[in-house]
């Protein structure tokens, strides 16, 4: 049974229960202030927190919002506040995003950890997207719930791992496709393989799988060649020790048992406090290059015999003693006997030519200096006899010390004398052969195998413009239109296939466009074996075929001419007869049908005069009476005459005579008639109505006629005739086809041209030039 305490001890609790109340009060009375300090602390915290920190409340809605949140999303403070924490995600993430917090503060479960959360985008203010990751927390203060958001803008992070990622495929890749074995080693004693490329099974016949684990001591005691074991392990010794990188060549045996020769590369990797950390190298086949080196030397030792036995003048200088070693052959090509001349370089220099003995020593100079591996010259050189030879000397530096100075150049001379007489003589024909096809005024040219042109002469690119840059290596359809191309190449290919000439015309434009004639001759020549160039000439004769058309013309004329005359003198006269009896009998019979007959041959007898005048006007055209006369002065009054006949057919008439008061020197007379032709032929040109349209205008130093209707139009292939004498495409008895003929002869007599323009169912427009004062 315990004992009842007694007052001392009850005054002695009661005291103590004093003490600790007060400690509680003073406690509570500093409370405030060390929460405003922790507060205070916090938000420092946060504020200055890397990472953005966001608070939402129940409703999602921003009450905390800090430093790195507004450099974060472009948002300040003031403007995030009240919002809700989806403004901050893409449209795509926000119902998922407010399902996942109500989740949360339900189940206090969330997969959203720092450093492993599955990808999520935030959204900036400008509207850009960029990868975060995030953590989420929750708080109960005063009953209400407040989740908190750590987020951390990974996008640099992604590039980095981006960048790593693709460093890794391009490691691997590049690694993969070297051709040869890639290794790592630890820097253990044992040198164990911890990684070997794909390539050591086409190296060794050793997948990586079967080397990764094993020591590379053991390794390279079975794979390399037993002679060459100690010089592989002691080089790679000696460059760990010494840690410079190492390089060296031997041989292997495969896991085939088949000899292959390596080259190896490698360098130890040394960590910070200087241990050997790894090994690392690059191993790969090189036997057949080791069989090519084999070969080029042995192939170097028998040409080198092959010149030693052919007839050629061998010397040796030996430079670091300055003795040369001249041949039996060297001394004979030169008329001395063997052992005749000093042992020595000034003895080769002194059998140069003069003029030649300083591009020669310049040659030599050049490959002593210089890491120049050949000399290669041709000269003149002096025989004992005091006559010139030209040789063709070449040489080879054999060796070099370790500074590249040369220490022994060998080589050959050669007589060359009939190659360089051949050359001279080409060189001669090809001058003379160039002077002569370049003073040719015929175009000359030729084309190889394949049809593209391998020479033109002077006047092939001064006649058709065309520069030898623009024609050596091209075809005829490159350089021409594709018909004329076509054409070209068909004569071409005939003549390579009868292995024959060929001559014949052909109609080719200039460089100005306009068709001219060419006499053309191709021929076969001959190249090499059955094979054929094709040559060309070819002379202009567009201005001959114009000359002889013209004198055709003029034999025509002369021919008409004196037919006329006698047609004249001998119809002349009983046309005269009959018109007058005609018209006598026409008075004195009253009957209307024989009246009428009579007219008829009255009309009839006119016609053939009127025809027989216009003969004897073209034949002896009377000479000419030209002054200065304004064609636009003389033109209206011929309209005044056809005005009748126009109004007959219907035809609106056009005109335009602004000649800025230029005058022509002409005939007046002639004038009138070649203006008149044209007209009446245009008239007729029109039976069923239209427009005819006359313009008059200056060009440069002519004055332009131009004569238009909107008639039938003249077909193609009656343009080439229509200026020939009696020709003509109207009905029988309605044209005497000289119209046409005498305006020619006029434009021609004033030393103008004449122009034709035709459109079938448009019409037909002659423009005449004539000279302008």
């Amino acid at each position: 049974m315990s004992q009842e305490p007694t007052v001392d001890q009850l005054q002695a609790e009661l005291a103590a229960l004093r003490s600790e109340v007060a400690e509680l009060r003073a406690v509570h009375q500093q409370l405030p202030q060390h929460l405003h300090t922790i507060e205070l602390q916090l938000a420092g915290i946060i504020h200055s927190a890397m990472d953005a920190i966001i608070t939402i409340d129940e409703d999602q809605r921003v009450v905390l919002f800090n430093t790195a949140a507004e450099q974060m999303f472009g948002y300040s403070r003031d403007e995030a506040l009240g919002q809700p924490l989806d403004q901050f995600l893409p449209d795509r993430f926000r119902q998922v995003h407010r399902e996942h917090v109500r989740m949360f503060g339900e189940t206090h479960i969330t997969n959203r950890r720092m450093g492993r959360l599955g990808e999520i985008s935030g959204l900036r203010k400008n509207g850009q997207e960029f990868p975060i990751e995030a953590a989420i927390s929750q708080v109960t203060v005063e009953g209400k719930k407040l989740f908190t958001v750590v987020l951390r803008d990974i996008t640099e992070r992604k590039r980095a791992e981006q960048e790593l990622a693709e460093n890794r495929r391009f490691l691997a890749t590049l690694i993969g496709n070297l051709p040869g074995m890639v290794y790592r080693c630890k820097g253990t004693p044992e040198w164990v393989m911890e990684f070997v490329s794909d390539g050591a099974f086409t190296l060794c016949g050793f997948r990586p799988e079967e080397l990764v684990g094993r020591t590379a001591i053991s390794f390279r005691r079975q794979v390399v060649h037993p002679d060459d074991r100690e010089y592989v392990w002691r080089t790679i010794s000696d460059a760990i020790q010494t840690r410079t990188p190492f390089q060296l060549v031997y041989r292997i045996k495969t896991a085939q048992n088949t000899e292959r020769w390596v080259w190896e590369q490698g360098c130890g990797i040394f960590s910070p406090d200087g241990a050997l950390a790894a090994i690392e190298g690059f191993i790969t086949d090189i036997t057949e290059r080791k069989k090519a080196e084999d070969a080029l030397q042995e192939s170097s030792q028998r040409l080198e015999l092959a010149l030693k036995n052919a007839s050629l003048g061998l010397w040796d200088w030996n430079i670091s003693q300055g003795l040369v070693v001249f041949d039996r052959n060297w001394h004979e090509l030169l008329g001395y006997s063997p052992g005749e001349l000093p042992s020595h370089v000034d003895a080769f220099i002194q059998v140069i030519h003069p003029d030649d003995r300083t591009r020669v020593h310049a040659g030599l100079t050049h490959v002593l200096e210089s890491d120049a591996s050949h000399y290669d010259v041709e000269c003149r050189a002096m025989k004992k006899d005091g006559s010139v030879i030209w040789i063709h000397a070449r040489g080879r530096v054999l060796a070099r010390d370790e500074r590249g100075n040369a220490l022994r150049l060998m080589g050959t001379i050669q007589d060359i004398t009939p190659r360089k007489y051949m050359e001279h003589k080409l060189r001669e024909s090809e001058t003379r052969f160039t002077t002569f096809m370049n003073n040719c005024p015929a175009l000359a040219w030729m084309k190889g195998f394949d049809g593209r042109y391998v020479y033109i002469n002077h006047a092939f690119e001064e006649v058709l413009h065309l520069s030898a840059t623009d024609c050596l290596g091209k075809t005829d359809f490159e350089l021409w239109p594709h018909d004329i191309a076509e054409q070209l190449q068909a004569t071409d290919q005939a003549v390579l296939a009868s292995h024959k000439p060929m001559e014949r015309e052909e109609r080719l434009p200039s460089c100005e466009g306009e068709p001219h004639e060419w006499l053309v001759l191709k021929f076969p020549v001959p190249v090499a074996g059955e094979q054929y160039f094709l040559g060309g000439f070819a002379v202009d004769i567009t201005q001959r075929k114009r000359l002889e058309e013209q004198l055709q013309k003029t034999q025509r004329l002369a021919e008409l001419g004196t037919l006329a005359s006698g047609m004249a003198h001998e119809i002349g006269t009983p046309m005269n007869v009959i018109l007058g009896r005609a018209e006598f009998l026409k008075q004195k019979v009253a009957d209307p049908k024989i009246k009428k007959g009579l007219e008829t041959i009255v009309t009839q007898v006119e016609r053939i005069t009127k025809i027989m005048n216009q003969l004897l006007s073209f034949a002896r055209r009377r000479p000419l009476e030209r002054r200065p006369i304004d064609l636009a002065t003389v033109i209206p009054g011929i309209l005044d005459v056809i005005q009748e006949r126009l109004k007959q057919h219907s035809i609106r008439l056009e005109t335009d005579l602004r000649n800025a008061g230029r005058k022509v020197y002409a005939d007046p007379d002639h004038m009138t008639q070649m203006v008149l032709n044209l007209v009446i032929n245009a008239i007729q040109a029109m039976p069923q109505g239209g427009t005819l349209r006359l313009r008059l205008a200056p060009t440069n130093s002519h004055i332009e006629l131009a004569i238009a209707d909107t008639g039938c139009g003249i077909p193609e292939e009656h343009r080439s005739k229509l200026f020939d004498p009696f020709f003509t495409t109207k009905p029988p008895g309605e044209g005497t086809g000289l119209g046409l003929t005498v305006v020619h002869g006029i434009v021609q007599e004033h030393d103008g041209r004449i122009e034709v323009e035709s459109t079938i169912g448009k019409g037909t427009t002659f423009r005449i030039f004539l000279p302008a004062l």
